[in-house]
């Protein structure tokens, strides 16, 4: 290369590097800030947000800053496999680490140590502490339930029934609703969850606001080759009626009637059951009738006797349904046993009953 083409490449080195200084230096003094780097802004929630947090104590979340307002009584669902009542809801246009944590919530937002967690511009979160209704008489449990929350418009699915000391975290507009809908045995209830009102057409079937009553017989039976003489084996009868507007199998219980569950379990020395096991006619057995002279029909069905693994007890137990009408509050229920005892070579043994308490009353209050 001649000198003259060498001083042309260091012309141009010092061309390309005084355009960069001059580029670099434009963008420091570039007013439009679209062309800098941006300061990153606080942490925001996705506008889409329904998290289920845990708290072992509501009131605490008094203090960490989020005031729980009570709501109205009777903001509950109740259904054949679940029970909630919205214990109260709070309002926040942000959330702290602290709040956060006291929410069991702080793992799926930790960039909001070092700010808090923002529901966005226009948005605010409602943050709904659960609990369990007052005498819900409720056999918690299945997977059937379909649960989601609609905010926006839009359906947000959830993987189970929210329970007591559970926490709803909503993502919703400034001002605006979000509600809880939860479809289970065909029949879909909805409540608001800033509200707590019911949006399903209105409050609970009748049935849905009772609880279930019990109501305990005694009987005595003289097993022959069995009893000692003078005396009387003695059968424990209680009888259990729970009310609901629908059943898994049966379905929703037509408009004026519910479905009436009944639950017969008798309980007797384990001794005697060995010698003499009870097959009980439950339809012969127990009568159930309303304070109308409705009688309750008994399905025609056989129960037979068990025995504990220590020996100690035997068990019949018993489970059923009727369909009654819904104003029925109280029950006469008798019981007299039908059916045979049988000793362990397969043959029946005779026996004869002496009542000790063989009827009572069940009453279904409010809840």
């Amino acid at each position: 290369m001649n000198n003259e083409e060498d001083a042309g490449v260091r012309r141009s080195g010092w061309l390309a590097a005084a355009l960069a200084l001059l580029s670099l230096a434009g963008c420091a003094d570039d007013p439009d800030p679209a062309r800098g780097a941006r300061e990153p802004g606080p942490p925001a929630a996705p506008a889409d947000l329904v998290a289920i947090g845990a708290t072992p104590d509501p009131a605490a979340l008094t203090g960490v800053g989020l005031e729980v307002e009570p709501l109205p009584a009777g903001a509950e669902l109740v259904g054949p496999n679940y029970a909630i009542a919205l214990a109260g809801v709070a309002v926040a246009g942000e959330l702290s680490y602290d709040q956060l944590q006291e929410l069991n919530l702080h793992r799926q937002f930790p960039e909001a140590e070092s700010a808090p967690l923002q529901a966005g511009a226009g948005r605010e979160f409602l943050i709904v502490p659960l609990a369990e209704p007052e005498n819900a008489d409720v056999v918690l449990g299945g997977d059937s339930a379909e649960v989601a929350v609609d905010g926006d418009g839009e359906a947000r699915p959830l993987d189970h029934v929210p329970h007591e000391l559970e926490v709803l975290v909503v993502n919703v507009p400034a001002g605006g609703d979000a509600t809880l809908t939860i479809t289970d045995a065909e029949e879909t209830k909805s409540i608001s969850l800033r509200t707590g009102e019911r949006g399903d057409g209105g409050g609970d079937r009748p049935a849905d606001t009772l609880q279930a009553g019990t109501v305990d017989l005694e009987e005595g039976v003289v097993i022959a080759g069995v009893t000692q003489a003078g005396s009387y084996d003695g059968l424990t009868v209680r009888v259990s009626l729970r009310p609901t507007s629908q059943l898994d199998e049966q379905g929703v219980a037509a408009d004026g009637t519910m479905w009436l569950e009944i639950d017969l379990a008798i309980t007797y020395a384990g001794l005697v059951a060995e010698q003499a096991r009870l097959r009980l006619d439950v339809a012969g057995s127990l009568t159930i009738a309303g304070s109308d002279g409705t009688s309750v029909e008994i399905p025609a069905d056989t129960a037979e006797a068990s025995v504990s693994a220590d020996g100690a007890l035997a068990f019949v137990e018993w489970s059923g349904a009727a369909e009654v009408p819904d104003t029925l509050r109280s029950f006469e229920v008798s019981y007299t046993t039908q059916g045979s005892f049988v000793a362990p070579d397969g043959s029946a043994l005779s026996y004869t009953r002496q009542p000790v308490t063989p009827t009572g009353t069940v009453e279904l209050t409010e809840r």
